[in-house]
């Protein structure tokens, strides 16, 4: 769940054990709502936002921190 701020580093971590190392990264995970922008509520942008402006962020963060070792 890409919306937990913890997700995205647990996930690289994961990777790393399972594979070593992390070479490359692709932030391919999003969500969409087709709501109206005039019905969308407070928790459907803060939703969106996690998974869509925020995981990827922070997977990167966590990722170059892997990457920049080689």
């Amino acid at each position: 769940d890409l919306a937990d701020p913890a997700a995205p580093a647990r996930l690289v971590e994961f990777c790393i054990s399972h594979f070593g190392r992390i070479d490359g990264l692709v932030n391919a995970a999003g969500l969409t709502d087709r709501a109206s922008v005039v019905d969308a509520t407070l928790d459907d942008w803060a939703s969106l936002f996690a998974v869509n402006a925020r995981a990827p962020f922070f997977l990167m963060q966590a990722a170059i921190a892997d990457m920049k070792k080689r």
